[in-house]
Order: structure tokens, then sequence, then C-alpha cells
């Protein structure tokens, strides 16, 4: 899953499996803040927050991919 976030001033790959764990337990009215320092990346909400989940600058970059649907 691609996610344009228009605040964002950098690129950011996260592992999927830790980020899809650990949203399950965020609730849906909650606003979820990122921060990204450090080669971590820092989730944080109003009733908790999980840190350091790595980055992997490794990988090469995203191809350009066609967009097949679009949503609000």
């Amino acid at each position: 899953m691609i996610v344009d976030l228009p605040e964002a001033t950098e690129e950011c790959l996260v592992p999927h499996s830790q980020v899809y764990e650990l949203l399950q337990n965020v609730p849906g009215y909650d606003t979820l803040t990122i921060n990204s320092e450090n080669h971590t990346v820092d989730l944080s909400w109003e009733d908790g927050h999980a840190n350091s989940i790595p980055r992997t600058p490794r990988l090469p970059p995203m191809p350009e991919l066609k967009v097949r649907a679009e949503g609000t």
C-alpha cells in the first residue's frame, strides 16, 4: 500500500506486519501521528505510542505504479 501524505517531508518504508499489528489496537477515531528520526519511525495517538519501528533504507526506490483506484 502506498499512502500519499502531503505533510510528509521525506519518503519512508516501514514493515507492513508491525504497523498492521499495531493499528489493530488504535481506535479508528484517534489521529495517528508519524515521526521519523534517526532511521526509526515513531507512531503516537491519544492513548498510546509505539517507537523504534526500524525503517528499511537499504531497499531500492519504489517504481512508479499506475493508480487503479482512489478514495477519500
